[in-house]
């Protein structure tokens, strides 16, 4: 319960979540909580995860340019 609500209030603040698909994951539970509260933004494979990142890094950057 206490990772929704903290999830939820970093998301009022505009936070984007990126969660770690299911597939890979050993323990699912904080990715699986996020994707049942309907806070992640994106469900990424963990192999993707470091390009997914400089993606919103880059957009962001261009964005405040």
């Amino acid at each position: 319960m206490m990772v929704r609500i903290t999830f939820k209030y970093m998301k009022g603040k505009r936070c984007y979540f990126l969660a770690k698909s299911e597939k890979l994951c050993v323990v699912f539970g904080m990715p699986q909580a996020v994707n049942e509260a309907d806070l992640s933004d994106k469900i990424v494979h963990l192999g993707d995860m470091s390009d997914r990142i400089k993606r919103i890094s880059n957009d962001m950057k261009e964005r405040e340019g």
